[in-house]
């Protein structure tokens, strides 16, 4: 009866420890949580009070194939609440902007989100892809050229559908969703305006514009010599699109287009619609439709 006496103490003496144990443990599992618990910071890529400030906004990438420091660069102007844009590869062609993707861009930078910390060590660019030389560089310019946010996107973790990003002033590496990507293109056929007849001379909406015939693919050059055929838009208001069509060798054509302001535009606008002066190419059937309209 002694031994079964000491066991049974035994058991109780181990049941208590392990009580106390689990007490230890569920009182320390909220510091344990937050631990191990992520950063996070809820944020925008650009401040929200600066979406509608934004006058222009360049996209950059070094390309070493052309030297060993030169950036590939797409730079979009904002002209009266519609947009022009440049490609570095020729930045004297000037070709109406897609005003929509443009906005949309603004849209989703400035919408708040939540991001993840990745590391504070500036050592740790390289691992991220976001060393200056290897990093997409995206920034948003207000009046006067100043920075409203300057921001470097890395690798893109496919599993979590995000992507590595710094800011230009601090050493942190955060990750946010990879919807942005969309828009980490330096295509200029991606950025310009898709219709023949462009929103900036025409004026209409998106919506309004979805049945007018679309363009091809911008070309980096304007196309010398004497035009196949000539043909003249007027828009009622004075304004006036002239194309200039070169017929190729496949049927296809290459298109120069220029635009002239309306009387009634500002000093502003008439100076950018005058600078605009672009190429794309069209098909033959793009050709026909175009000249019955």
């Amino acid at each position: 009866m002694k031994y079964v006496s000491q066991k049974k103490g035994i058991m109780i003496f181990l049941g208590f420890d392990l009580a106390l144990l689990v007490i230890l443990f569920v009182a320390l599992l909220p510091f344990v949580r937050q631990k191990s618990a992520p950063d996070t910071h809820d944020t925008a890529l650009l401040n929200p009070k600066y979406a509608s400030q934004v006058h222009s906004i360049t996209l950059s990438f070094q390309d070493d194939s052309v030297d060993l420091f030169h950036r590939h660069k797409i730079t979009l102007v904002n002209c009266e609440g519609m947009w022009v844009g440049a490609d570095s590869i020729n930045d004297s062609l000037i070709w109406p902007a897609d005003s929509q993707s443009v906005e949309n861009l603004i849209s989703l930078a400035s919408t708040v989100t939540t991001m993840y910390k990745r590391s504070d060590r500036v050592t740790s660019w390289k691992e991220f892809g976001l060393d200056d030389s290897d990093a997409f560089c995206l920034t948003f310019y207000g009046e006067a050229d100043s920075v409203l946010s300057q921001l470097y996107f890395g690798r893109e973790d496919t599993l979590t559908q995000r992507i590595a990003v710094r800011t230009s002033s601090r050493g942190t590496v955060w990750d946010c969703p990879s919807d942005i990507m969309t828009y980490l293109t330096l295509n200029q056929s991606f950025w310009a305006d898709p219709y023949i007849f462009p929103r900036l001379i025409t004026g209409l909406s998106d919506a309004e514009s979805s049945s007018l015939l679309r363009r091809g693919l911008i070309q980096n050059a304007l196309c010398e010599g004497t035009a196949d055929l000539t043909l003249n838009k007027d828009f009622g208001d004075g304004s006036v699109l002239r194309l200039s069509l070169y017929k190729q060798d496949d049927g296809s054509y290459l298109v120069n287009a220029v635009c002239a302001p309306g009387p009634a535009d500002s000093d502003y606008r008439a100076r950018t619609v005058r600078a605009v002066n672009y190429s794309y190419a069209i098909s033959a059937w793009t050709y026909e439709r175009l000249v019955q309209e």
